[in-house]
C-alpha cells in the first residue's frame, strides 16, 4: 500500500489518494516508473485521480494531457519514497537520494 498526495499546483490544494490493493499496490521500481514516466506522470491521469477523490469524477474526465499542473508526493510505510513538491525532484529508493 502507498499514499499519493496529489497537489494541484495552481491552487496548492492536495488530495490524498490511497492505493491499497494488497497485490498490485506495493511500492517498488515499477510503481515509481508509473509516476515518473508512465501513465501517472501525465496531468490528465493526475487530474482524474484528484477529482475522483473529491467525488467529482465527471469533472475529472474534463481535461487534456499536459505536464506541470499537478505534483505528487508518495508515502509508503510512513516514509516519503517519491517527492515532486520541491523544486528539484527528489527520489528515495533503497536508501539512495537523487536530486
Amino acid at each position: 500500500m502507498y499514499i499519493a498526495e496529489i497537489r494541484e499546483n495552481a491552487t496548492g490544494d492536495i488530495e490524498r489518494v490511497a492505493f491499497d490493493h494488497p497485490e498490485y499496490d506495493v511500492w517498488g521500481p515499477n510503481k515509481q516508473f508509473d509516476w515518473e514516466e508512465n501513465n501517472f506522470s501525465c496531468d490528465c491521469n493526475r487530474h482524474l485521480l484528484f477529482w475522483r477523490n473529491r467525488g467529482d469524477e465527471e469533472h475529472g474526465w474534463n481535461t487534456t494531457c499536459s505536464e506541470g499542473r499537478f505534483s505528487v508526493r508518495i508515502t509508503a510505510d510512513g516514509e516519503i519514497v517519491y517527492d515532486e513538491f520541491c523544486e528539484s525532484v527528489k527520489v528515495r529508493w533503497l536508501g539512495l537520494a537523487v536530486t
